[in-house]
């Protein structure tokens, strides 16, 4: 029962009868959307890699309309970097060293990985804060306060990159394979970015160009994939450099108010030590 009517008193909508079928397989719903046996469909093309195939098909099938979904998320995917990784203390003061973590924000171009992972449907963002949508931006002072977080430190700048990271103390380099060697051992310094199995066509992508870019300054990229059980124990024990992530800041739920999802502000649940 839907509670609107029309000026004539009709009963709204106009259906009599929803049809609706789960499909648990995402690639046999693809398929489906592709054939035109369906009138509607709710993620049947999740991946952005899937967008060009489907409009495609589209004026074949009558596919009219194709929207994304607005999630308060600040950054789809992101990458959390831990600041209080333990194991090595190096890498702990490293990783929280300002001037590492905005060399490796300009040397990430993100108008390529917009063109080469989203078609050039996304907005480019440095992922620090939640959607422009939020309530919290939605006056002149806020809108205000979004821009310049939104675009921090995300200028794709490899010289900007490189006179950082120097700053940071990884001015040194393997006269080998050129990259930044650790300033307390001498050792090739390794960046360590984890994420759970299996990875979506998407993320894959995107850690790949991520990968390239940093070590195009000198910062030698272990892309870790594991599976997502031990993906959470890493991530408890705080054993990770960089973690990819979809959503920012937490959950992918930054647009819930404090008293609807309190996680996001107090400590109810152990992630890292």
């Amino acid at each position: 029962y839907y509670w609107k009517i029309d000026p004539e008193g009709n009963q709204l909508p106009y259906i009599d009868r929803i049809i609706s079928e789960e499909v648990p397989e995402t690639e046999v719903g693809l398929m489906k959307l592709m054939a035109g046996e369906l009138d509607a469909a709710w993620r049947a093309a999740q991946s952005p890699l899937d967008i060009p195939v489907v409009l495609d098909v589209a004026e074949e099938v009558g596919l009219r309309h194709m929207s994304g979904f607005i999630s308060g998320e600040g950054s789809a995917p992101g990458i959390l970097i831990n600041q209080n990784y333990a194991p090595d203390e190096y890498v702990g003061e490293l990783l929280r060293n300002k001037n590492f973590r905005r060399g490796l924000s300009h040397a990430i171009d993100r108008e390529h990985v917009n063109e080469v992972v989203w078609h050039g449907m996304a907005e480019i963002t440095g992922g620090t804060t939640a959607s422009p949508q939020a309530i919290h931006f939605q006056s002149p002072e806020g809108q205000k306060v979004y821009k310049e977080w939104q675009t921090a430190f995300t200028k794709y700048d490899v010289d900007l990159a490189n006179q950082l990271l120097d700053a940071a103390g990884l001015d040194k380099r393997s006269p080998e394979t050129g990259f930044r060697l650790r300033a307390d051992t001498g050792e090739v310094f390794e960046l360590l970015i984890m994420d759970a199995a299996p990875l979506s066509p998407e993320s894959g992508a995107f850690l790949g160009l991520i990968k390239e870019y940093f070590e195009d300054v000198g910062i030698k990229t272990t892309l870790d994939v594991i599976p997502s059980g031990e993906a959470d124990h890493a991530t408890q024990e705080g054993l990770f450099h960089m973690f990819l992530w979809w959503g920012e800041p937490y959950d992918g739920l930054s647009e819930l108010d404090l008293f609807t999802y309190p996680e996001n502000v107090f400590v109810t649940r152990l992630y890292w030590r």
